[in-house]
């Protein structure tokens, strides 16, 4: 498991539902992501241990190094997007590696869509959640498909759904019968046909 004292944010970083991934026999934590534009810059923080020396990676959808960034206990890497040759729209991933072993991931995207939902702020317990919402292509490729997640707050439990899409609008009906009472996050995510991290 990787180290507690290695993390990677970012100062557009948005909080997600965790998730574990695997990567190079480590299991990896993912708690955020960071979105840009492809014109952009963003600053990268690396949280390592004082004295220890890191190479942060940059991956593509490929699990190709796009580029590396070498650094020293905890570092801010000022980023412009266009510059590390991660300026198509879809995801990349940071992963820091220290002495071989890969100690933290933070994926980044670079957004290829705009996406607005309309969702209800309270639902009944058995009831189905219904999510709409629309969504505008900015750049890259065309979309593969469009999921809705509604994910607990305070634990892994979350339901993801494909939404029906007609033109520019989607729509999803989610069940609530596997959700306990509490607080959930509702996130709609299109999707390429290409993943990296999983």
């Amino acid at each position: 498991v990787s180290a507690a004292d290695f993390n990677i944010s970012s100062n557009q970083t948005i909080d997600v539902a965790d998730r574990t991934v695997e990567r190079g026999g480590n299991t990896l934590e993912i708690t955020s992501i960071t979105q840009v534009e492809p014109d952009e810059q963003v600053t990268v923080s690396v949280d390592a241990p004082d004295g220890t020396d890191f190479t942060m990676y940059l991956y593509d959808e490929n699990q190709t190094i796009v580029r590396g960034y070498e650094g020293t206990g905890s570092t801010d890497f000022d980023i412009p997007v266009a510059d590390h040759g991660a300026s198509k729209a879809g995801t990349y991933a940071f992963i820091v590696q220290s002495d071989g072993v890969n100690e933290a991931a933070h994926p980044l995207v670079v957004r290829g869509y705009s996406v607005s939902t309309d969702t209800p702020s309270s639902v009944t317990a058995g009831e189905n959640i219904s999510v709409e919402g629309e969504f505008t292509q900015l750049r890259g490729e065309s979309f593969d498909q469009i999921d809705v997640v509604v994910a607990a707050t305070e634990t892994d439990k979350q339901v993801v759904k494909q939404a029906a899409v007609d033109g520019d609008t989607f729509s999803v009906s989610v069940p609530t019968d596997d959700l306990e009472s509490g607080s959930y996050d509702v996130y709609a995510v299109v999707r390429g046909s290409s993943t990296v991290l999983g």
